[in-house]
């Protein structure tokens, strides 16, 4: 109401003004308007005007201004005064509510007040002028207006218990409406009431119980939980909701607390971090645990893991962290969620706003690698290969090291390589040994080509206590056991200086698996830039001194003497004839191009014979 006055009255200032006033006016406001619409659009994306549900929540947000006569908040409304807005909160009007009781060996009275104090907006007059009712369900009321108070009141035969319930007690929800629209308290817990069957002293009502009431998707929740030490309830659960004075009980089987309410809330978690190895034991303090508790099995999540061997005080839970799934890729971090499960199946949780991270350590634990979907390995039956397993985690959280390769053969049993692989250098893929496959093993080398293709994985060994993990590879990856082993013939060296080494079976070596030494000690190593079934090529690091001879190893266990490949006759022809033919196209061009010099000379110092004559006729004229 005082804006509406001031609007009024710098309605008239504008009015009485001059002109060079209003100029001066407008064009500061102008200046000042532009930067200030910008704020409070950006503040208005962060604000949500909609979601407040009272007066002085409303009114705490700069954007925001409440109607009383429509009892909800919007964003700058621009309406006439008369519909009764208010902008600030200490201009909101405050409602308490007073219950009392009263019974007799038949009848359970109730009388429900809601008193109105701080009306300087004179919304008490607006709602004497309105039609007034109170609104609840399944019981019959009647509602006066007495002093700026709202007083609605109810009577309860004692055999309602009898015939409607089971409980030993009644919980109802009570309204204010006036002109159809549903007063909003300002205590969300003020609408619901409860009649008991039994004599309740009021200041011992609540005693073991925890009470929380928020707001959440337009709904109003209500959830009461208290312990059989509570002289008027006992153990009882309470769960309801309601929209608009409709009351509706939760339809699903688990309540969650999101640190909204003083009664029901953890309020302390020690310590907020943990290794991912597990084995971290953390306390929650949890306001009345101890009521919840009772009667009811007590589990704690902490950052989506199972926080095990939970042990219960008045007032606190302590448990032990376990490592998280083996799926997990990063330390997970999230808060902590303790759940309560009373015998009847219901489940309340509660979740902290403090958050528990996870984090590797210098201890890690236990590696977790997982191999990848589909792949195609190959081998030769004599094993010590380099092969390439893809996958993720392959050092993250921890190295998978040390770690050997296996093979499943047909027969079932696992063929270990008698080396280990390489410590991983980053997380997606680990090169590792085959495994060698003779009949000592159980390996047939000539068993048809469908067997030869085997399943295979990677045991990461002394993990714990000198255990062993097994990591079986997908069933859509295979390795491939080749027919025979690499065969090498001869080598050349070519005139980019590459040497070209041929044989049989050569396409599946790995780059890593060769070591190359020529008699020239100066070239240390032959990298393979490409292969193929019958050869490979590859590029010293050096250039080779023409050698006759070489010697290769291939994956540690094969080695070759390889001798020059003997040049082909029509090589050696080529060899020859190329240099001299490009001696005698020089000569050649050399020599056509003297040719032309002197023939040019001949033309200019030697005039032609025609000239002369032509010169002798001249001087005889």
């Amino acid at each position: 109401m005082a804006d509406c006055r001031m609007f009024v009255k710098n309605k008239n200032y504008l009015n009485h003004s001059s002109v060079n006033r209003l100029i001066l006016f407008t064009y500061t406001m102008a200046m000042l308007f532009a930067p200030h619409c910008c704020v409070l659009e950006t503040e208005s994306r962060n604000t949500s005007c909609e979601n407040e549900l009272t007066c002085i929540r409303c009114t705490m947000k700069a954007q925001c201004s409440w109607i009383l006569s429509q009892q909800r908040c919007v964003e700058h409304p621009n309406l006439p005064c008369s519909w009764f807005i208010v902008n600030s909160k200490e201009e909101c009007p405050r409602f308490s509510v007073v219950t009392h009781y009263d019974d007799n060996d038949k009848i359970k009275s109730l009388k429900y007040t809601v008193k109105v104090s701080n009306d300087s907006v004179d919304f008490m007059n607006f709602r004497n002028e309105s039609n007034f009712i109170c609104d609840s369900l399944k019981i019959d009321k009647s509602e006066i207006k007495i002093d700026g108070m709202m007083v609605c009141s109810t009577r309860i035969k004692l055999n309602y218990f009898a015939e409607y319930i089971s409980q030993l007690l009644a919980a109802f929800l009570f309204y204010v409406k006036f002109n159809g629209i549903t007063l909003q308290l300002d205590n969300f817990a003020e609408p619901y009431d409860r009649v008991y069957e039994h004599n309740c002293v009021d200041d011992k009502n609540n005693e073991n119980c925890g009470t929380c009431t928020w707001n959440d998707d337009d709904f109003t929740r209500c959830v009461k939980l208290c312990s059989y030490k509570d002289s008027c309830e006992g153990h009882n659960e309470l769960y309801i909701s309601h929209v608009g004075g409709v009351k509706k009980f939760w339809n699903f089987t688990s309540q969650e607390v999101n640190d909204r309410c003083a009664e029901i809330k953890v309020t302390d978690v020690h310590p907020l971090s943990g290794t991912m190895a597990g084995g971290t034991t953390i306390m929650i303090t949890v306001k009345n645990h101890r009521t919840f508790a009772n009667n009811r099995n007590v589990t704690v999540t902490v950052a989506g893991t199972v926080c095990a061997n939970s042990v219960s005080t008045k007032k606190t839970i302590t448990c032990i962290t376990t490592p998280p799934s083996d799926d997990t890729y990063e330390p997970p971090s999230g808060p902590v969620l303790v759940t309560y499960t009373s015998n009847n199946g219901h489940v309340f949780n509660i979740e902290s706003s403090q958050t528990f991270q996870f984090y590797v350590g210098t201890t890690c634990g236990a590696p977790r690698p997982v191999l990848g979907l589909k792949q195609e390995l190959y081998g030769i039956g004599s094993g010590g290969t380099t092969v390439t397993l893809k996958g993720l985690r392959f050092n993250k959280p921890c190295d998978a090291f040390p770690a050997r390769m296996f093979v499943k053969l047909p027969n079932g049993t696992m063929q270990f390589a008698s080396s280990n692989c390489d410590k991983p250098v980053d997380d997606t893929h680990i090169d590792c040994r085959a495994p060698q496959l003779n009949s000592s093993n159980g390996w047939d080398i000539n068993t048809p080509n469908f067997t030869r293709v085997l399943n295979f994985g990677l045991e990461v060994m002394n993990i714990v206590n000198n255990q062993s993990l097994y990591v079986n590879g997908p069933l859509i990856s295979y390795y491939h056991v080749l027919d025979n082993n690499p065969v090498l013939e001869n080598f050349e060296i070519e005139l980019g200086g590459s040497v070209v080494v041929y044989g049989n079976h050569l396409r599946y070596i790995h780059p890593a698996d060769v070591l190359i030494r020529f008699q020239d000690a100066l070239v240390k190593d032959c990298k393979i830039t490409s292969a193929t079934k019958r050869s490979f090529v590859c590029m010293p690091n050096t250039s080779v001194v023409v050698s006759k001879e070489m010697f290769v190893k291939i994956g540690g266990l094969l080695t070759y003497n390889v001798t020059k490949r003997p040049y082909a006759f029509s090589k050696i022809i080529w060899y020859y004839m190329v240099p001299w033919l490009v001696v005698v196209v020089l000569a050649l061009a050399c020599f056509y191009q003297i040719n032309n010099r002197y023939k040019m000379h001949r033309t200019v110092h030697d005039p032609p014979v025609n000239l002369k004559d032509l010169d002798t006729q001249t001087a005889l004229l």
